[in-house]
């Protein structure tokens, strides 16, 4: 087993990966940006310590709640949703998240905002 997982690492095509995340983040963002009580852009973590800092981000700014809230009623949904929050931001990241799990994410979110 370990030696498949390595050599699915080495055989992975990243500039394949990169466009599929870029694609990902760009549909969250259009969709969430979208909502009146919240903003979202592309970006990438700069805080220390946050790997792997080179796959772009979804960071949504919610008003009239807190990132923090928002992160809460996200875990608590239907689906459950997992991100982080840095400073007053939501951070979706699309690294784990497979095609057909991008809407849904959305989905939630949308939701989750009222």
């Amino acid at each position: 087993g370990l030696v498949r997982a390595a050599q699915l690492f080495v055989e992975r095509d990243e500039a394949a990966a990169m466009r599929r995340w870029d694609a990902m983040v760009a549909a969250m963002v259009a969709a969430i940006d979208a909502h009146p009580r919240c903003s979202a852009r592309r970006g990438f973590p700069l805080e220390p310590g946050v790997q792997p800092a080179g796959i772009p981000r979804a960071f949504l700014s919610p008003s009239g709640t807190t990132a923090a809230a928002l992160l809460d009623r996200l875990r608590q949904g239907e689906p459950s949703v997992i991100a982080s929050v840095l400073g007053d931001e939501l951070v979706l990241n699309p690294q784990c998240l497979a095609d057909d799990e991008v809407q849904p994410v959305i989905d939630a979110v949308l939701t989750a905002l009222g």
